[in-house]
C-alpha cells in the first residue's frame, strides 16, 4: 500500500461530508500520525487519552462522536475496548 493513500483519500473526500469538522479532521490527523509512527500497520493498537491528548479533544463523548462519524463515513474501522487494561483497535486502509 501506498504510504500516503489513506491521507490523500481522506483529504480527497473529507469535503463531501458535511457532518465532519475540524475536530474529526484532527482525529483523523493524529491516528493518521500513530499509523506512520506503527510503519503503516493496521490495525492500530490505540489507547483512547493518548488519541485525545494528540488531537486536542478533550470530552470522550466527543471523541467516541467522532470516531463513528469517521466509520461511518467510511474512512476508518474501529473496534473499542471498555477494558482500560487492553488497547482499541483502528484500521485505517479501508479504501
Amino acid at each position: 500500500m501506498e504510504l500516503f493513500r489513506p491521507f490523500e483519500v481522506f483529504f480527497s473526500g473529507v469535503g463531501e461530508h458535511p457532518s465532519l469538522g475540524a475536530t474529526h479532521i484532527g482525529l483523523y490527523a493524529a491516528l493518521y500520525y500513530l499509523y506512520l509512527r506503527n510503519a503503516c500497520q493496521d490495525p492500530l493498537m490505540i489507547r483512547r487519552r493518548q488519541v485525545m491528548e494528540l488531537a486536542k479533544i478533550r470530552g470522550v463523548a466527543t471523541f467516541h462522536k467522532c470516531m463513528n462519524d469517521l466509520c461511518e463515513a467510511g474512512y476508518i474501522r474501529y473496534e473499542g475496548i471498555k477494558n482500560p487494561a487492553r488497547r482499541s483497535r483502528v484500521w485505517l486502509d479501508t479504501v
